[in-house]
């Protein structure tokens, strides 16, 4: 069908975002670990280690891509609003208890906070995802996980 052409277009298109992705966190970070300043190991420990964190957040976040903007596409909004309320909800209360709890760790609170924001805004769209290729009644032309990956489209 012209909407399952079109969805596939999407689901390739986004697909290219997370090589692209790749390329350009694994660029950046060697940029910002080799070539710009940092800071003393004193003030910030285990600064390389806080950036390499932050870059496989990014990539996570950019594998759950895809399934965000098809949840968009079919007009999921709830499910917008539910994931990234949920993982930012986590990412708050875990940060404000590393924080209050272990405040020498620093930099290191921040990164297994966005450590947790990204294992649950990618899980609970692949969640979403499952539950919507179970249902057969659902009005989205996704029936299997196959539809999400890339492929060759049709014309």
């Amino acid at each position: 069908t012209e909407e399952g052409c079109n969805v596939r277009h999407i689901v390739n298109l986004m697909w290219l975002a997370v090589p692209l992705g790749v390329l350009w966190t694994g660029l950046l970070s060697v940029v910002w670990i080799q070539l710009l300043e940092q800071p003393p190991p004193s003030d910030i420990p285990s600064y390389p280690q806080a950036v390499i964190a932050f870059a496989v957040c990014t990539v996570a976040e950019l594998i759950a891509e895809p399934l965000y903007v098809l949840a968009q596409r079919f007009f999921y909004i709830r499910v917008k609003v539910m994931v990234e309320g949920a993982a930012l909800g986590a990412r708050c209360i875990l940060t404000g208890l590393l924080v209050a709890f272990y405040p020498e760790w620093g930099l290191f609170s921040f990164c297994t906070s966005y450590l947790l924001y990204a294992v649950v805004f990618v899980t609970l769209y692949f969640g979403f995802f499952h539950t919507v290729i179970r249902d057969k009644s659902a009005a989205i032309p996704i029936s299997s996980w196959k539809d999400v990956l890339p492929q060759p489209a049709p014309g």
